[in-house]
């Protein structure tokens, strides 16, 4: 996603700025108030949903793209969908960046795949 302060392509946050909910960069992020981080920073931490501790799956980039590729749909079609950058879902995909839960659900739901396990 773009930084909708600098224009950058590298969102990683939604904060508000001015009193508008913005997705911003990490430079962006001093102008706001931080609501929301898009992506976990800590790789090995899993993700906190109440009770359950909540992990992705071994391999989940092959599972995402191996989805995607079922679905024939190309990497521009599944970002405009979930509105998720393209740099962003082939991240996701060679597993260098790993999705906070909430956009693991949308991929999940969209793809029709599961990712997130309980730990």
């Amino acid at each position: 996603m773009d930084c909708e302060v600098c224009g950058k392509r590298e969102a990683v946050a939604i904060a508000i700025v001015d009193g508008a909910r913005l997705n911003v960069c990490e430079t962006c992020l001093k102008f706001g108030r931080l609501e929301k981080k898009l992506f976990d920073e800590n790789p090995e931490r899993g993700f906190d949903s109440g009770q359950t501790e909540l992990v992705l799956i071994d391999g989940y980039g092959r599972v995402l793209s191996a989805a995607r590729l079922g679905k024939k749909m190309t990497v521009q079609d599944l970002c405009k969908k979930l509105n998720i950058s393209e740099r962003d879902i082939e991240k996701f995909e060679s597993e260098s960046l790993k999705p906070i839960e909430k956009i693991a659900r949308k991929l999940e739901r969209e793809l029709n795949v599961k990712i997130l396990v309980e730990e």
